[in-house]
Formats: structure tokens, C-alpha cells, sequence
């Protein structure tokens, strides 16, 4: 509809404009119609983004997530301009775009492969998107995010503690001034962050107002793989950082590499119980995996990494995705592996993305020994699943929910028992702490959320619940609330003046030094 140069100069007039208004190629295009009729287009089309956008915002990771753009360009509608019928979305998609496609989708109406229902985008012009979700009332965004049968449907919520939430809000804000504009990838972070958060408190002045108390409805999903998920907006699908921002100081416990020791659980069961298993070297490089995952995670980011330039943290966790892959059914060589949300990517070459880091990962002995003994561990559990009583309801589950083909594979069946022992072994666990008079803030399957730490003999009575299995423990980590901007702009702002008297000491010195010289001529 438009050429490229006027394109690219109606975007840049978007930049340098601070207020969202019709854009001026969409005028020129179109100079016999009346300026009235131009701004209701296009306010019908940033009302259409934002009802079918603002929810997926909640979803971005590194800056990406899915729409539908067959659901964009329905909600928008045409107008009729001299005759001629126009689409409002492909009207002022280009010249003042919200999103660009990554990968256009193929609108499949599959819940198991759900990143090839909908086109993959990558957000843009985010000023304006701020701009965009400032403006919208509390009310609007609640009622985007949640229906009226979503809301009777809720069967628990979160208390949102709003002040250390606004704290969040600003310490990200303050962030993405101080980030640079070529670090995409961390400005893609704290972007989703901060839009995240931004959605969660509008929902908590409403809720607040309605119900007394600022609450995050929480929806259940269950799923026939065993674990409870949440619709839409919600405490297990947004980030850590947020999900911090929302409960304030808490707790949370989480099973010291949950895969593994559920796999290990599973074998020992397969072999005729756990004292099978003690003595012998069966899953051996699984039980030295959940007891120095620590060292093997640092000694392998640093062989394989080395000459990298990366931050170590990256490293490290490069190396802990890997092996969790591995856990979860990845194989060394391209192909798709059942993760923890569902069908993942393309093995290793996701995470691993270097070659040559790759490589050296992949033959490295003890990923090699390990990988071998992850591919025993499963042969096991499965030849012995086949001969329990459930196993053709587990089978017919899997088949039920695989709408795309049908099938039943490898990866459906250990995913199926994998989050089923997992909330059943979680579900021990939180039974314990309601005996206690302990009742979770939070569960996100192989974690849960409580205000206070636990005591040992809680802790105590879990571990012989769970029948006093080395490998079966729960870390715990300690989160505490956010502090106001103003507080981390002291202490840069510090850190800056005293670099900054450094610099001038130096410079100071050296002054010093070379006027000695010229006065004395002695070095």
C-alpha cells in the first residue's frame, strides 16, 4: 500500500513524535477524507492491537511471542475510500507497526504444538507500546485480561503486594534508561518485565476496588499430563523477577534438580525399589549430577566455553539448559524433545548455539556417559510403565491430546509420567506443610511459595514422606522486596562520583609527576 521510502520516513516521524496520533502517510494516502474519519481508523486499529496484543504482551521472551493476525486484521475491520474497500489493519500496519513477523504461523488450532499456531512476531517501536499501555484504564486492561466466566471460574488468587510492586516498576524503568540501546537482549528482558508488571498492578487496582483486597485471579487448566496450569495472565507464567515484585518477601522451595531426582525416583521403582539402586552403579552419573551439579556445571561452562566472550553467568547457564535437555529427552543429534511446557525446539543447537561449543560439550566423557545412562534410565522406566495397570489410559491421554497427528511417542510418555510423579511427589510435600497449618502462596510444579521459612522438622517429615531418598531435597531461596529507584540511582550515582574523583586523582598524579620531571629533569 505504501512505497518503501514513505515507510521508513512515516516510522521515523513515529520515533520523534511523543503522543500517539494518525500517522501522516495514512493522510497523504488518503487526502479527501475528513481528519475526524481518519482518527477514528486509527484509533479503531491501535484499540484492535492493543485487545488482541495486550494479552500476549504478558508472554514476550527476548522481545518475541505469538499473535494471530487473521484475529488482528477481523477486529479492525474496512472503510470504503472513493469507491474502493480498504483493510483498516493493512491500512497502518506498516507505517506505524506495533510488531514485525519473525516466523508466520500456520494456524493450526493445536494445543500441543501451540508456537506454530499463531505468527511469531518481535515487538517494536516499544515507546509507543508504553505509551499505549499508560494510557488504557485499569478497567480495560482487567477486562482484556479476564472475562467474566474467567473470574467466577477463579478458584484461588495471589495477594498482590502493590508498593513493592510499584518499587519494581520503577527500579526496571530506571534500568531501561541506564541500558544501552545495542543491548537488545537485556532491553527485551526488562521490557517484558516491565510490561508484566505494569498489567498486574492495573489488575490489582481493580481487584482492589471490587473485592477490598488487590488479588491476581488465578484460573485453573489442568492438564491431562498431570500438572495444574493457569489461564491467561498469572503467577507461574510471568518472569522470577516479577513474580518477586508481586509477593513480596517470601520462600521458595524448589527440588534440587527436579528431572533427575524424579527419573531417579521413577528407576528406582522400575528396579523394585530404591535399595535396588544403593550399592550398584546404576545411575551413577545421575546421582553425582544431583550432588556436585555446582562444579559440573562450572567445570563444563569452562571447558567448553573457553576462548568465549561471555558473561560466566551465561555460561553456566547454557550448560545447566543443556543438561537439563538432555534430562528431558534431548538427543546430541537435531531433533525436537518433550521439555517441560511441551514439545521443545530442535535439541542442543537451541541452546548450544556455537558449533564449536557444542562439540566440545557433545565429547566431552562424562556428557557422553551421562547422555548414555539418561537414555538407560528412560528405557527402564518405560518398559516397566507398560506392564502398570494405567498404562492405556496413559496412552490414550497422550493420544487425546496430541491434536496435530495422533501419535503417541517416546517424549509424550516420559513427559506424561515425568509431571505426574512430579505433582504427586510436590503434592507429599504441601500435604506435610498443611498438617503444619502451612498453606503455599504459590505452587509452579516442581516449586512452591510460602511467607515464612520452614522450619527442620517440617522439612524433616517431608524428606520421610518422601521415603528418606538422598536424592529427593528441596532448596530454599530466600526473596526479599524490591527497593525504591531512587535508592539504586544513589548508589550509581555515587559509584560514578567516585570513579570520576579516581579519574581526576589519577590525571592528578600524572600532572604532578611529569611538571617534577620538567622542573628537575630526573625522571
Amino acid at each position: 500500500m505504501y512505497d518503501p521510502i514513505t515507510i521508513k520516513r512515516q516510522q521515523k516521524l513515529n520515533r520523534e513524535l511523543g503522543t500517539i496520533e494518525v500517522p501522516q502517510a495514512f493522510l497523504d494516502k488518503f487526502p479527501d477524507m475528513k481528519r475526524e474519519r481518519a482518527e477514528k481508523y486509527f484509533a479503531t486499529y491501535v484499540s484492535a492491537v492493543f485487545r488482541v496484543f495486550v494479552i500476549r504482551l504478558a508472554f514476550t521472551s527476548d522481545g518475541e511471542t505469538n499473535v494471530s493476525f487473521e484475529k488482528l486484521f477481523n477486529a479492525c475491520g474496512t472503510f470504503n475510500y472513493n469507491k474502493v474497500r480498504y483493510s483498516i489493519w493493512n491500512a497502518f500496519k506498516e507505517i506505524y507497526p506495533f510488531m514485525v513477523v519473525v516466523k508466520l504461523g500456520s494456524n493450526l488450532n493445536s494445543k500441543t504444538n501451540y508456537n506454530e499456531k499463531n505468527t511469531r512476531v518481535k515487538v517494536v517501536n516499544e515507546r509507543m507500546l508504553e505509551m499505549l499501555l499508560a494510557e488504557k484504564s485499569p478497567q480495560e486492561v482487567y477486562d482484556q485480561l479476564f472475562t467474566a466466566a474467567d473470574e467466577n471460574a477463579a478458584t484461588a488468587a495471589v495477594h498482590i503486594d502493590m508498593d513493592n510492586l510499584a518499587r519494581f516498576i520503577g527500579c526496571t524503568q530506571y534500568e531501561l534508561e541506564k541500558a544501552p540501546a545495542e543491548a537488545t537482549k537485556l532491553r527485551s528482558k526488562l521490557n517484558s518485565n516491565l510490561w508484566q508488571a505494569q498489567l498486574i498492578q492495573k489488575v490489582g487496582i481493580v481487584t482492589e476496588k471490587k473485592f477490598g483486597a488487590a488479588i491476581l485471579p488465578m484460573i485453573e487448566s489442568p492438564s491431562a499430563f498431570g500438572r495444574t496450569y493457569y489461564k491467561g495472565l498469572n503467577i507461574q507464567n510471568v518472569s522470577k523477577q516479577v513474580r518477586s515484585a508481586v509477593i513480596g518477601h517470601h520462600y521458595q522451595y524448589d527440588m534440587n534438580a527436579a528431572v533427575f531426582a524424579t527419573k531417579l525416583y521413577l528407576y528406582g521403582v522400575a528396579k523394585g525399589g530404591d535399595n535396588a539402586l544403593v550399592g550398584s552403579l546404576d545411575g551413577t552419573y545421575t546421582r553425582q549430577y544431583l550432588a556436585e551439579k555446582n562444579q559440573i556445571r562450572n567445570r563444563l561452562a569452562k571447558h567448553c566455553f573457553e576462548g568465549v566472550n561471555l558473561p560466566w553467568d551465561s555460561k553456566v547457564k547454557a550448560i545447566k539448559d543443556a543438561l537439563t535437555a538432555i534430562g528431558f529427552g534431548a538427543r546430541m543429534q537435531g531433533r525436537t524433545w518433550m521439555g517441560k511446557n511441551g514439545l521443545e525446539g530442535t535439541a542442543l543447537a537451541d541452546i548450544l548455539k556455537s558449533p564449536a561449543v557444542r562439540v566440545t560439550f557433545e565429547q566431552d566423557a562424562w556428557v557422553k556417559a551421562f547422555a548414555a545412562e539418561q537414555i538407560e534410565i528412560e528405557d527402564t522406566i518405560l518398559t516397566h510403565a507398560e506392564t502398570l495397570d494405567g498404562f492405556d489410559e496413559m496412552v490414550e491421554a497422550i493420544r487425546a491430546s496430541n491434536e496435530v497427528n495422533g501419535r503417541v511417542t517416546r517424549a509424550g510418555k516420559l513427559a506424561y509420567m515425568y509431571q505426574h510423579y512430579e505433582t504427586f511427589i510436590m503434592d507429599i510435600a504441601v500435604g506435610v506443610m498443611k498438617r503444619y497449618g502451612i498453606e503455599p502462596v504459590a505452587r509452579i510444579h516442581d516449586a512452591f511459595i510460602v511467607r515464612e521459612k520452614l522450619p527442620d522438622r517440617v522439612l524433616d517429615d517431608v524428606y520421610a514422606e518422601w521415603g528418606l531418598r538422598d536424592y529427593m531435597r528441596l532448596d530454599c531461596d530466600e526473596v526479599r522486596e524490591w527497593a525504591e529507584a531512587s535508592y539504586k540511582r544513589a548508589i550509581d550515582d555515587a559509584a560514578r562520583e567516585q570513579a570520576e574523583h579516581h579519574e581526576r586523582m589519577k590525571k592528578a598524579e600524572t600532572f604532578a609527576r611529569m611538571y617534577a620531571i620538567k622542573k628537575t629533569g630526573v625522571a
